[in-house]
């Protein structure tokens, strides 16, 4: 093997002959830089484009699977809504859950922002 075989192997003995293996932190848990309030503003405004498409969609056609157009997104993507009505509560929990997790750990794409939601 290479160089990096014989450093996996030796991180692998280390752990075992010292007792204790290395812990990987969780994405939740580690520190990382916060992206700037532009990018924040722009994951918000897109989030908030795709919520309101899903509310206009469901408004439109109560009941049953839904497709939705994502907005701004090239080549055109859709999403196919449960069968069941999701509540504005929900999409608001969700568009701020999906801001705050990407403004930890950023998308580089801008254009992916709607995509990603």
């Amino acid at each position: 093997g290479g160089a990096a075989d014989r450093e996996v192997v030796a991180a692998v003995y280390a752990a075992i002959a010292s007792g204790h293996a290395p812990q990987e932190r969780a994405v939740a848990t580690v520190t990382s830089h916060h992206a700037g309030a532009d990018v924040a503003h722009l994951l918000d405004r897109h989030a908030r484009a795709v919520v309101s498409a899903i509310m206009d969609a469901q408004r439109q056609s109560p009941g049953g699977s839904v497709s939705v157009i994502i907005p701004s997104t090239t080549p055109t993507k859709r999403i196919l809504l449960p069968p069941r009505v999701v509540g504005a509560p929900e999409l608001s929990r969700l568009r701020k859950q999906f801001v705050k997790i990407h403004t930890l750990h950023p998308i580089v794409d801008v254009p992916a922002f709607p995509a990603a939601f």
